[in-house]
This record gives structure tokens, C-alpha cells and sequence, in this order.
């Protein structure tokens, strides 16, 4: 029923922290999925904005979606961003697929947009059969437990509001409201392995198992439980047993190469740095003293039952820049001191607010390292550079130039994006250190 539909999606704005007042992006393709998910906000009374990418890969079919998505904002008299991208041309010049190229493009718009505007989420339409989909591609990946938990509800500033919806529960809000969407031709087609599953396996499997979708979402749930509590043991596990002196990362195998969890600790700590063959990881510590296997940007050698791992990254590739009190500007940035009362109400994430009196002079602006971690300003916890790039979307290339400002050994803003919640200005701060662009 449409009224319980939006009951339920009431609630988890609520436990997702929206506010009726709270501006919100909506990536709009003008689908089904994503054009219920509009109305049903703007009906709700969010001040709604949406965001569509034309990636120039469907001919007419694509302008097509573009022009509808135009003409069902006019109607509902909301902001439309628009942008053509050209999808292939970019997946030749970063040697990537069509449907990484157009991921890439599309979150990269979505990141640019929620930065310029301060819109509070980016919402996407994602919904429970989705979720259902996406856990049976990464099944057959052997994506392991972290790949099997679905699709997280809320990421950074991406909410997915729609996750305990199915998509019946949606198709029967847009008849019940009249509700005219654009079909996406390419939803017919097997071509695509998502396709294959939604319109062949699960329709099968459903006539086996009643409420398939459901019942998938109940153990979702309970892997992304379980896959958050086994992260929360490795990164502890990890923090014992790691250390780093200089430009190196040394891990005392002697304290956990008997533990069963042995070869995810080793996938959790080396995941971002490169394609390892893990079996001969596991195993590198019973060679050779010195022996060593290496990926791109990374070597790891052994000593003493030690894994050492460094960077291939040479002295002139990286640029430290040192930050005094004297310091006006710097790279690109400029550095101001302000009084408390010169504190926005409404800062911008492109630019950083930071306590004076907890900052240690000289800072340093240096690219990120693998290994950085940070406060994100407004969570609870620390989090991997790493992650946190993956995160916003930043693309391959930009990943590789961004930047960060340390006091001491600590990241206090990541240059254009968010500071560090520990160096945040509160009601006890007397003077503002600003940061921003020239």
C-alpha cells in the first residue's frame, strides 16, 4: 500500500538523521526507481534537487531520458543538474570498462555537486531486490563476507533510503500515484550479468522460495552485523601487531601468523595497495630471510618474522611542504588567523575552520600515504584514507594528487574535502586557524 510505503520510508529518513528542512540530491535517471523516490521526497516536503547524467552512449534513447528528466522537474518545480559526459572517451584515456568509466563519471559529478551546493545526502533509488542482485554478483566474485553484506544503507553523505523497500512496494506507490516514468531500454536486455539475475534466476528462484527478497534482506543484514564486528577485530588485531618507522609499514607476523584469521588480516591490511597473491603471502615468512614480492606501487620483504612493506614511490614524486605562523599562502592555498566570531554558520567542506590552540606549528601539506587514517568531522571513529577516498568517489587520477595538512603526525584536513572532528571549532575556541583556496 502507497501509505505504508511512505510510513516506512518516513521512518528511516528519520533514523538516517534527514530533517524536513535538510536539502537532499537525488541522482535521477528518470526510472522507475528513481522517479517514485522523487516524488515520494518532494510529496514528504524535502527541498529536493536532482542530478542526471547523459552518458552519450544510447544515441537518441539517452537524450531521450535526458529530456524527460528536464520536463518531470519543470512539472515538480525543482532544480535539474545536467550533464553529458563523454563515457567512452573516457574509459579509453583510464583503461577503463564503459560501466566503471560511467560509475566514475557519475559519482564524480555527484561529489562535485553535493560540495558546491552543501546539499545534506545524495540520495540514491537502490532498493531491496537491488541489494538482493548486487549480493548475488558479488557472490559470484568470491567477494568474501565483506562483499556478501550488500549494499551499505548510508555511506559518508550517499543515503540509500529505499533499501527495506521492495521494488513492488514501489511499483505500486507510482500506479496508486499516477506516477509516469522513462523506461530504460537497456533494462531488457541479458547483455549485462545484473540483467541475467533479474530477469531469468531470481523470478525462478522466487517461485521456490516465498518472500525471497525479504528474507535475503534479513541475512544481509546480519552479514553487514557480522562483516562491521570482524573489521572492528582485524583493525585491533592489526594496530598490535604494526608499526611504522620512516616510509615503512612493519608487521610482526610472529604475533599473528597462527591466528585463524591470519589471511584476512593480511587482505585487510594490503587491500588497498595493490593485486597480491595472498597464498604466497601467507606462506612468505617460512623463505628466505629478505625474500620479497612486489606489486605496482609496493614491496613487502621479510626479516625475522617481520613483514616489511614500501612504497616504490621515489623522494622527488613527493612534495612536503612545511606550514609556519608566518606562512600567508601555500600551494594553491591560502593561511588566516580569525576571530571565533568570524566562524560561519554554514562552512563550506572546500575550506578548513580548525582550532588554533590545538594545532602544533610547523604543519606540513604532503600527499596522502597508504596507512593515513583521520577523524572525519561528525563521526564517531577513525577511518582509512583509503576508504574514506573510496568513499566520496574521488576518481583514480584525482585520488593519486590529493592532498592532506598534518599537525605532528596527525591529519587535520583533507585539502578541499572534510577536517579532522578533533580540530573542529566549539563554543571553547578563541581564535580560527582558515585554510581555503586563492
Amino acid at each position: 500500500m502507497p501509505i505504508a510505503m511512505i510510513e516506512k520510508l518516513t521512518k528511516t529518513l528519520t533514523t538516517l538523521g534527514l530533517r524536513k528542512n535538510d536539502p537532499v540530491l537525488i541522482a535521477f535517471s528518470g526510472g522507475m526507481d528513481s522517479t517514485v523516490l522523487s516524488s515520494a521526497m518532494i510529496e514528504l516536503g524535502y527541498p529536493v534537487s536532482l542530478a542526471h547524467c547523459n552518458f552519450q552512449l544510447r544515441g537518441a534513447d539517452a537524450d531521450a531520458d535526458a529530456e524527460f528528466c528536464e520536463k518531470f522537474a519543470q512539472q515538480q518545480q525543482v532544480p535539474l543538474h545536467l550533464r553529458r559526459c563523454a563515457t567512452e572517451k573516457f574509459a579509453q584515456q583510464h583503461k577503463l570498462s564503459i560501466q566503471e568509466a560511467a560509475r566514475e563519471l557519475r559519482y564524480s559529478f555527484f561529489a562535485e555537486l553535493q560540495k558546491e551546493h552543501q546539499f545534506k545526502a545524495v540520495l540514491t533509488a537502490h532498493h531491496a531486490d537491488d541489494n538482493l542482485e548486487t549480493f548475488l554478483i558479488n557472490f559470484t566474485r568470491s567477494g568474501g563476507v565483506k562483499g556478501l553484506k550488500g549494499i551499505p544503507q548510508k555511506r559518508d553523505f550517499y543515503y540509500r533510503p529505499f533499501l527495506g523497500l521492495t521494488r513492488r512496494e514501489l511499483e505500486n506507490f507510482a500506479h496508486k500515484r499516477n506516477i509516469i516514468w522513462h523506461e530504460d531500454a537497456s533494462n531488457a536486455s541479458e547483455k549485462y550479468q545484473r540483467n541475467k539475475y533479474r530477469l531469468k534466476l531470481i523470478p525462478q528462484w522466487k517461485e521456490i522460495e516465498e518472500d525471497l527478497v525479504s528474507k535475503a534482506q534479513s541475512s544481509i543484514a546480519l552479514l553487514q552485523e557480522q562483516s562491521t564486528a570482524f573489521e572492528e577485530l582485524l583493525e585491533e588485531k592489526l594496530s598490535q601487531a604494526l608499526q611504522f618507522k620512516g616510509d615503512e609499514e612493519i608487521l610482526d607476523a610472529s604475533l599473528v601468523k597462527d591466528k585463524s584469521y591470519w589471511s584476512s588480516l593480511l587482505r585487510y591490511w594490503l587491500e588497498t595497495k595493490g593485486n597480491w597473491d595472498y597464498a604466497s603471502l601467507e606462506n612468505l615468512w617460512q623463505s628466505e630471510s629478505g625474500k620479497s614480492i612486489s606489486v605496482d606501487l609496493y614491496t613487502i620483504y621479510h626479516l625475522k618474522n617481520h613483514y616489511y612493506l614500501k612504497s616504490k614511490k621515489t623522494e622527488k614524486n613527493f612534495v612536503l611542504k612545511q606550514i609556519d605562523l608566518a606562512t600567508k599562502t601555500c600551494a594553491g592555498l591560502k593561511f588566516l588567523q580569525l576571530s571565533a566570531s568570524e566562524f560561519p554558520q554554514k562552512p563550506l567542506s572546500t575550506e578548513a575552520y580548525l582550532d588554533f590552540e590545538k594545532l602544533t606549528f610547523p604543519l606540513s601539506l604532503r600527499p596522502w600515504q597508504a596507512g593515513d587514517r583521520f577523524k572525519p568531522l561528525g563521526l564517531s571513529g577513525t577511518k582509512k584514507m583509503s576508504d574514506y577516498l573510496n568513499d566520496i568517489k574521488i576518481s583514480g587520477p584525482a585520488k593519486k594528487e590529493q592532498y592532506v595538512l598534518c599537525s605532528g603526525k596527525e591529519i587535520i584536513w583533507v585539502v578541499g574535502s572534510r577536517i579532522d572532528h578533533r580540530y573542529r571549532v566549539t563554543n571553547s575556541t578563541k581564535t580560527i586557524y582558515f585554510v581555503g583556496t586563492i
